[in-house]
């Protein structure tokens, strides 16, 4: 009966073998396998729990417990539970495997990693268990880790095609974008019909600036599966940057007539309806992500850049304000928080968030330039010119930079420096001439301009 797959009358036969003997271990714990495949969870606690008392050094039991609480969403009690198993048998690889994923769902990425070292160790050869070990490397994003553990898994088996979309994925955060896309293209020369699998190249394409690329990938994973949603919403993101906004609108309300919670793909038609210029439609968008998902970051700095193109830069800087109480490392909304502030004329607020976002990007010398301004109209030149100074040495072509130190080289009154900075601009740039001509600050300097 047990093997039939007659599971009720199989637990009443367990029932009556229990009655006949209720010390039976085997009934009982075959009655909580039974009722644990039923999904009935507290018949299986209760079995288990008089198996238990029948053998309390039952490995096996300690370890089918965990795997009720598992089931049950009790995650604390579940890897007490291995533990317990562990602790009478230390070598129980299954063990091992649903601590590791409890942990993992638990996002205690460190202590899962830890598990399944333990358990390749015992088990060296067994793809799932390295798998599961670059997987962890994977979410604990040491990439270059990753892909060495997910190599090892492809050469136990080369048909991993899970192992090929994760190395890719590892690869696309390292920079390697044409390694990534190997990656992909192998995975799904081996499974073509994996729709996450053109779902991930399509991405990495688009991190690229491949859009068109990527949208041809996009279609290709939504031939096999039209309700994909997120695949909806990605292919209208990557519409967005090749600035197709009508179609990408209506890609996008395909993903959310699908899925209406999404709230990725309503923070993905913001962007749309603002590069349509239909600003108030954005901001209700974005607000409607937010709703959704009240700590999604992408939305609140969206929208905060929404505000600030419509001069609204107070309701910008809150917006951006919520960006960072959500995740105090996001440069992008201290970046725009800054400009922000700048233009409200708050500079030495500016300073400090252009500080806060080079604190995570040091070379970002776009943000040099803009700290170096806004220094310069607090009368803080020295400071100006060496953030102007650190910007060119990123990018010595960088000819606003160039500009702006030559303004504050005037401000400071130094005419040399001014001619020496200006005659170097023009020798780069001569379309500069006229810009320079029209500049009250330059009238004064023996420059030629035209």
């Amino acid at each position: 009966m047990f093997n039939l797959g007659r599971f009720n009358d199989a637990i009443e036969a367990f029932g009556k073998a229990i009655q006949i003997n209720p010390n039976k271990f085997e009934a009982w714990n075959n009655k909580g396998l039974l009722s644990l495949r039923l999904r009935k969870y507290p018949e299986a606690i209760e079995a288990f729990s008089h198996a238990i008392k029948i053998k309390p050094r039952s490995h096996e039991v300690c370890y089918n417990i965990g795997l009720v609480l598992s089931e049950l969403g009790k995650v604390n009690e579940a890897i007490n539970a291995f533990d317990k198993a562990l602790k009478l048998k230390p070598d129980f690889v299954d063990a091992l495997d649903l601590k590791g994923l409890t942990l993992a769902q638990m996002r205690r990425f460190e202590e899962a990693l830890y598990v399944y070292e333990k358990a390749v160790t015992l088990m060296p050869t067994n793809d799932e268990m390295v798998y599961r070990k670059g997987l962890m490397f994977l979410r604990l994003n040491q990439y270059e880790s990753a892909v060495s553990v997910f190599n090892q898994v492809l050469e136990l088996n080369a048909s991993h095609y899970v192992a090929l979309i994760d190395k890719g994925m590892a690869l696309d955060n390292m920079g390697k974008g044409n390694e990534a896309i190997e990656a992909f293209d192998a995975a799904l020369r081996i499974r073509p019909d994996f729709v996450e699998g053109w779902n991930v190249k399509g991405l990495s394409l688009a991190q690229q600036g491949r859009y068109a690329e990527a949208i041809i990938t996009f279609d290709r994973a939504l031939e096999l599966n039209p309700n994909a949603f997120m695949v909806w919403s990605n292919k209208g993101l990557s519409q967005v940057f090749l600035k197709e906004y009508e179609s990408a609108i209506i890609s996008i309300e395909k993903s959310i007539q699908i899925y209406p919670d999404f709230f990725p793909a309503w923070t993905n038609k913001g962007l749309a309806l603002n590069g349509l210029s239909r600003y108030e439609d954005a901001l209700k968008t974005f607000g409607r992500a937010i709703e959704l998902q009240p700590e999604y970051t992408k939305a609140w700095v969206n929208k905060g850049k929404v505000l600030a193109q419509l001069k609204r830069y107070y309701e910008a800087v809150k917006a951006f304000d919520a960006a960072i109480q959500i995740n105090p490392k996001l440069f992008e909304a201290y970046y725009d928080k800054g400009l922000a502030l700048y233009f409200l004329g708050k500079y030495d607020n500016a300073v400090k968030n252009f500080d806060n976002a080079l604190i995570l990007k040091p070379e970002y010398y776009e943000i040099l330039n803009i700290k170096g301004m806004a220094l310069s109209k607090l009368n803080r030149y020295d400071e100006a010119i060496k953030a102007y100074e650190i910007a060119l040495t990123v990018k010595p072509d960088f000819f606003d930079a160039i500009y702006n130190k030559a303004c504050t080289y005037a401000l400071m009154g130094n005419k040399e420096k001014v001619s020496t900075t200006l005659s170097e601009l023009i020798q780069l740039n001569p379309s500069y001439k006229e810009k320079l001509s029209r500049d009250p600050l330059f009238k004064d300097y023996n420059i030629s301009f035209k």
